[in-house]
């Protein structure tokens, strides 16, 4: 049974824990949601990259380029966390979407982890095989857990998507694994003309899939809808105030902290979910 949505998760866990993989890279003090202590951290295979970057295009290589720079140390890509039996995996991204927009691609190709679910993004793909060994190295050390959530924003919600119907086929444990995402592209491929067998083949495979997207934020509307491109899950609209700077309306902290704060007034809020494709 998929766990309701919970403004208040997303704001008193997910996102501090989606910033929270932003400080690891940066080197800086984690600073966890109650409860909850750093088990490992999630880094990129040098050798994968290097083979990757290799063999990519220009547009991935400015993929993996956004992902490498401008941290302290550029091969974290993210952090496991633990609280009781709960197990938070969470994946960094970009602040700085402008860097990875300029050239963004469509390629898709098929979803390696599990034969027959579709295609997804090739790009985003090779991004999350540099960090498959260390998400099941960094789970395997957590012990039991009957809950485990996946976290990203920005690129980092890209391998959110992508790591959770790994991690339930082939790392699974408890319920099946939940992903919060914030300012995420569309991951999902099309492979039956507009639709695509990986959205449904995950929507039936996660049960609770919540996307926060901020309106005034373009990198959820990207790669474009023509493309067939898709989202999965539920869209949980933000509204972080209006900007036409694309840094600030992608920001966890500038634009999608206080449109969470909107949903978690004193009295009881009434959210709208949308499925958006």
């Amino acid at each position: 049974m998929a766990s309701p949505f919970n403004p208040d998760f997303e704001l008193t866990v997910a996102l501090p824990l989606a910033e929270a993989a932003y400080d690891a890279a940066n080197d800086i003090p984690l600073k966890l949601p109650d409860g909850y202590t750093k088990v490992a951290e999630i880094t990129a295979d040098t050798g994968k990259i290097a083979a990757h970057i290799a063999q990519a295009k220009p547009s991935q290589q400015i993929l993996f380029r956004a992902m490498l720079l401008d941290v302290k140390k550029p091969h974290t890509f993210g952090i496991i966390a633990k609280n009781g039996d709960t197990v938070a995996v969470v994946f960094r991204g970009t602040q700085r979407a402008e860097e990875w927009l300029k050239d963004f691609d469509a390629e898709h190709v098929p979803y390696q982890p599990v034969a027959g679910f579709g295609t997804v993004h090739d790009g985003f793909q090779k991004i999350y095989d540099t960090t498959i060994a260390s998400v099941k190295a960094g789970l395997s050390v957590c012990g039991a857990r009957s809950r485990t959530v996946i976290i990203g924003h920005s690129l980092g919600a890209a391998l959110s998507v992508l790591s959770a119907p790994d991690i339930a086929r082939n790392a699974a444990q408890g319920n099946p694994p939940e992903v919060h995402s914030f300012a995420g592209p569309r991951a999902a491929g099309p492979d039956r003309g507009a639709l695509s067998l990986f959205a449904e083949e995950f929507d039936k495979t996660i049960p609770a899939c919540y996307r926060m997207v901020n309106r005034w934020d373009i990198v959820p509307h990207l790669p474009p809808a023509v493309m067939q491109f898709q989202h999965v899950g539920t869209a949980v609209g933000l509204d972080g105030g209006f900007t036409l700077d694309l840094a600030r309306a992608h920001s966890l902290m500038l634009s999608y902290l206080p449109g969470l704060k909107h949903l978690v007034p004193q009295t009881a809020p009434r959210v709208f979910l949308a499925r958006v494709a």
